[in-house]
C-alpha cells in the first residue's frame, strides 16, 4: 500500500467494462476489474479505506522517526553512513 499514491473514488469504463484504477508512486496504473459490479463498488470502498489507514500509518511512523530520532527505512540508514 505504500506504493499507491491514488484510487480512483468513480469506476472507470475501461475496454468496455467498469474498473478500479490504482496509480501507484512510480507513475503506473493498476486496472482491477469484476464482473460483479456491486462487488466491485465494495472493493473499491475496501481499497481506499485501506489505502488511507496505510496512510495514517506511515505519517505517524515517519512523525515518531523524527521525534526519537530512530530511521524507518533502510535506505536512509545507509546512505547517512
Amino acid at each position: 500500500m505504500d506504493q499507491i499514491e491514488e484510487i480512483n473514488t468513480d469506476l472507470i469504463q475501461v475496454k468496455s467494462e467498469q474498473c478500479i484504477v490504482l496509480k501507484t508512486r512510480d507513475g503506473s496504473k493498476i486496472v482491477l476489474t469484476n464482473p460483479d459490479e456491486i462487488g466491485l463498488k465494495e472493493w473499491s470502498i475496501s481499497l481506499r479505506t485501506a489505502l488511507k489507514c496505510s496512510h495514517e500509518l506511515l505519517s505517524g511512523l515517519k512523525k515518531a522517526g523524527k521525534i526519537y530520532g530512530t530511521v524507518s527505512d533502510a535506505t536512509s540508514s545507509t546512505s547517512a553512513n
